[in-house]
């Protein structure tokens, strides 16, 4: 799977040192940018053109959001939200980047 954000960047924003938490971190990050493309219904893959030069620090972002948020919350669930919902600023940051269908 392509990388939006890398391990470095993530142990970055968590303030974490490489280490034991590092096989945690990843799965985060594999699975943050799963629901990215899901949400969105593009993919991050190299040599695809799905994320432009403007959208991919966007969808990095909620990346990292969702890693943080799973991070800082393992169970998965961000206060004030159904379980099956993403945290809302997550949302807000996909909704541009949604490939929309008719």
């Amino acid at each position: 799977m392509a990388e939006l954000v890398t391990i470095e960047q993530a142990r970055m924003q968590l303030k974490v040192d490489p280490g034991p938490l590092d096989s945690l971190i990843r799965q985060y990050l594999e699975a943050a940018t799963r629901m990215v493309e899901l949400e969105t219904g593009r993919t991050v893959e190299p040599g695809t053109a799905e994320f432009g030069d403007k959208d991919r620090p966007v969808a990095a972002q909620a990346v990292m959001m969702l890693v943080r948020a799973w991070y800082d919350r393992p169970d998965g669930i961000a206060p004030n939200t159904a379980a099956s919902e993403l945290p809302f600023a997550v949302s807000f940051l996909l909704w541009p980047l949604k490939r929309l269908t008719v």
